[in-house]
């Protein structure tokens, strides 16, 4: 094995050593400012009352762009050519980029919720067959929380591509319960029944009781009304309930599927 004279190594080390710990000194120096900056931009937009999705949004670009600023100059302590550190990182950008072009079509499909405004971080979205409250816009990704306690993580291509049902938009939601009675029942005391049943619903507007279908069972109505937002769920499952014992007080009858049987039997002739 070749061996190296000791006053190479020396001199080698002498050189390298204190370029390598100020290498990793600024990138932890360099990260932890970068951070702060960020930290601080985030306190000062959220007082001027920046939309919370746009401000995580640029946020995380920004941190990254510092972050890779912080790595550049590290490498310049280490004397590596910055023409070469260019040509390295254009060439990875290319091949990267090749190999990368959902990643990027996620970047792009960040950019046009930011920029469009479609939710917000807090609003109960529906997309691609997933719904849930929305927790975070990232670069690439959009993360949902299920009503079970579940993390969903989306692609931003696929959100700002597809289908997307915005639950939270408006203040109200309207709450749709449907109603099954016998054709044999006084269809103005249901329907009274049924109002007042929506008008017991803390916060409800604009109760109404059509009747949407005659059906082979019976006369199918619909108990609507409005409530906030924050109490569509509360309401869905108060009015369901109280529904049947609000009718069997009433003594009004639900129809449900049973079948008759009639038996023929033939007399003996005497």
């Amino acid at each position: 094995m070749p061996k190296f004279p000791t006053e190479e190594i020396l001199a080698l080390a002498i050189q390298w050593i204190p370029r390598i710990v100020l290498f990793f000194l600024v990138l932890i120096i360099g990260f932890n400012l970068a951070s702060k900056v960020v930290r601080i931009m985030e306190r000062r937009s959220k007082a001027k009352r920046i939309n919370e999705t746009s401000l995580k949004f640029f946020l995380s670009i920004l941190k990254f762009f510092l972050q890779s600023l912080v790595v550049v100059i590290g490498l310049g302590i280490l004397s590596i050519p910055m023409a070469s550190i260019t040509a390295v990182i254009g060439a990875a950008t290319l091949s990267v980029g090749l190999a990368l072009q959902g990643s990027l079509s996620n970047l792009a499909g960040g950019l046009v919720i930011v920029t469009f405004h479609p939710f917000q971080v807090g609003d109960f979205i529906e997309s691609d067959g997933h719904s849930g409250t929305v927790e975070e816009v990232g670069i690439l990704t959009t993360a949902l929380r299920t009503v079970d306690g579940k993390r969903v993580i989306l692609p931003n291509s696929l959100v700002s591509s597809t289908t997307l049902v915005n639950y939270s938009a408006y203040a109200l939601r309207r709450v749709d319960v449907p109603v099954l009675v016998d054709y044999e029942s006084n269809l103005p005391e249901v329907q009274r029944i049924l109002r007042n049943l929506g008008e017991s619903i803390e916060g409800s507007e604009e109760i109404n009781v059509p009747v949407v279908a005659n059906s082979d069972s019976g006369v199918e109505l619909s108990l609507r009304l409005w409530v906030p937002k924050e109490r569509y769920l509360e309401t869905l499952y108060e009015l369901q309930s109280k529904l049947k014992t609000t009718l069997d007080e009433a003594k009004i009858e639900i129809p449900y599927p049973h079948m008759k049987l009639i038996v023929e039997r033939e007399h003996d002739e005497l």
